[in-house]
């Protein structure tokens, strides 16, 4: 390795490595260089103003990742490919413009940048281009990168069939998305980060709705899902502290782990049968949850999966369910009835809830099947007729 001034570059100088001096604010790149390694500069948070030289071709992974305090940078026609997350999370970043020579752009490569109010694409370029400063792919059917500078409401055209990963990541001024039924995938974390994202509909034309895809989205109060989705991802949901209602359609057959955790506003939650598994912290630390309904059909509830829902009195375990994990309930405080609908007693522990507390109602003529089963220490009554 070879040390230049400000930066380390690879044993031939073509590879920009690592700028050394953190304090500098404007960096201009030796012309030997041809390619900017992963996290070269990121982290600068000094610099304002670079000069990429005309024989870069590649900007690499993270390559300029949170230099929050640069405001433009002109990318030369000689670049190819510019890497994920190249500029996230640059802040003061207002706008940016792709050349021609550009046939690759990894996720999130602008991502997070919330200054960021235009990125304009060359009319040249055979694979890429923009509509109103919004990156698209070149057919205009993969929504790419909003800019995250971006304020109001923002309809998704009509010819878009996919919303790419991180596509609204960090868009922190829109308030509304129209997404419309063409749109068949959304991606990883597409819009997580729009604090100011309120209401959302996914139209019947989406089948999943993937890992992080509202993440930390804490004005979300209301939230339809199309009736076509099969999967609710890991953490699709989590922290979505003002989401008060939410309807799980019967299509769904699964909720990942933490999909609804740290919703703080969510009252209540029916889980259809089609459900066969809750995953694990599935609603973890859902504070303001006062009733859950799981319907006959669902199999599985997963480790803490209600684990910190300290409003939740009452819980009805349908025959279906075959197993419940540890910590399923752990830290339901206010929890003091639990209904067993099974005829054969089911295998379970209730760690961390007051046996004092909680009186379990089995089926008529079981509470010696359920107490030989799970112990003498529970208090278990037959279930009351309905009157």
């Amino acid at each position: 390795m070879e040390e230049i001034d400000l930066f380390r570059l690879s044993d031939d100088g073509k590879t920009l490595e690592r700028c050394l001096d953190y304090n500098a604010t404007s960096v201009k790149i030796p012309n030997s260089v041809t390619r900017i390694g992963r996290r070269a500069i990121g982290r600068s948070s000094r610099i304002t103003t670079l000069k990429i030289p005309s024989n870069v071709t590649k900007i690499g992974w993270e390559a300029f990742f949170c230099c929050t305090r640069l405001t433009s940078v002109d990318i030369p026609d000689s670049v190819v490919k510019i890497g994920k997350m190249a500029f996230y999370h640059c802040s003061s970043l207002t706008s940016i413009k792709i050349p021609s020579s550009v046939t690759n752009i990894g996720e999130a490569a602008f991502g997070c940048c919330t200054s960021l109010k235009q990125i304009i694409v060359d009319v040249d370029n055979p694979n890429y281009c923009d509509i109103d400063g919004v990156l698209y792919s070149k057919d205009k059917t993969t929504l790419i990168s909003v800019p995250g500078g971006f304020e109001g409401n923002f309809s998704i055209p009509c010819r878009v069939t996919k919303i790419e990963q991180y596509a609204f990541n960090g868009c922190k001024s829109i308030i509304s998305i129209e997404i419309p039924n063409t749109v068949t995938e959304i991606g990883r974390s597409a819009f997580s980060g729009c604090t100011s994202l309120t209401s959302v509909e996914i139209p019947n034309s989406v089948t999943e709705i993937g890992k992080w895809v509202f993440l930390g989205c804490t004005n979300l109060t209301s939230v339809k899902i199309g009736n076509r989705v099969t999967v609710i991802g890991w953490r699709a949901f989590e922290s979505c502290k003002s989401l008060s209602s939410v309807e799980i359609p019967n299509s769904v057959t699964r909720i990942d782990e933490d999909a609804f955790s740290y919703c703080s506003s969510l009252a209540s939650v029916v889980i259809p049968g089609s459900v066969k598994e809750i995953g694990k912290s599935a609603f973890l630390n859902c504070t303001s949850i006062i009733s859950v309904e799981i319907q006959e059909g669902v199999t599985k509830i997963g480790g803490s999966a209600f684990s910190g829902c300290t409003s939740l009195t009452s819980i009805i375990i349908p025959e279906s369910v075959a197993t419940i994990e540890l910590w399923a309930f752990a830290g339901c405080t206010s929890i003091n009835e639990i209904h067993f609908k099974h005829t054969n007693p089911l295998d379970f522990s209730f760690r961390n809830l007051d046996k004092t507390q909680v009186t379990i109602y089995v089926p008529k003529g079981l509470v010696k099947a359920y107490q030989e089963k799970i112990g003498w220490s529970y208090k278990i009554e037959e279930e009351k007729e309905e009157e």
